[in-house]
């Protein structure tokens, strides 16, 4: 598939989950299949996830850490952000930069496909491991970036992380489930204004690393 139909395909699907949610649970798949159960699978977002078995905790620090450097990084700046948004490609950016961006481009500045909508979100969660890092360059066991990286929900790391429209991110059968029969945030017990979910890759992937420890 082209990058383009990816991206579409994702929103649509973004779109549909939304909708699901005024469905009864019994209408729906079962919530216990994993999004993407087996080593190396293909998400549905195209991006290939390959877990590592094994390997010394020097390793997993180590491929932690190149998460960390390239993920927390904004392809527009280059420099590490401050103030992570996310798009409607569910990449984040700088939220300066990607304003600005915005003002004269609606191509996602990741892979040139066409942006559905121009609204930003902010990644309050990649913001936290921002400051983890800063903190912890060598992201030692205290870092807390662990705790930034599991759903509110169900406590584990997140696969397939997505947010909300108040900026918190969960996994994304959880938050669907949870909007199904509420109108406000887990994360802060607030009314949410919309139900709509962003996918979040940047946190995903980080979230990839941490589970090769």
């Amino acid at each position: 598939l082209s990058t383009l139909a990816l991206l579409r395909g994702r929103f649509l699907q973004d779109l549909a989950d939304t909708a699901r949610m005024l469905l009864p649970a019994s209408l729906l798949p079962s919530p216990s299949l994993p999004v993407a159960a087996a080593r190396g699978a293909q998400t549905s977002s195209g991006v290939l996830e390959a877990e590592v078995e094994g390997g010394s905790d020097e390793d997993a620090r180590t491929a932690l850490r190149a998460a960390c450097a390239k993920y927390l990084k904004c392809c527009l700046t280059e420099q590490v952000m401050e103030d992570p948004v996310v798009a409607a490609d569910g990449h984040s950016y700088e939220r300066k930069a990607i304003q600005e961006y915005l003002k004269g481009s609606h191509a996602s500045p990741v892979n040139g496909a066409q942006l559905p909508f121009i609204h930003v979100v902010e990644n309050n969660q990649l913001r936290n491991v921002v400051e983890c890092w800063r903190r912890d360059p060598e992201l030692g066991p205290g870092s807390g970036v662990e705790d930034e990286l599991k759903c509110p929900i169900t406590m584990s790391l997140m696969r397939d992380a997505v947010v909300t429209c108040d900026g918190h991110s969960y996994e994304r059968n959880a938050i669907i489930r949870w909007l199904r029969r509420h109108c406000s945030s887990p994360k802060s017990n607030l009314n949410l204004p919309s139900k709509a979910l962003i996918t979040n890759h940047n946190l995903s992937r980080i979230a990839a690393a941490y589970r090769t420890e």
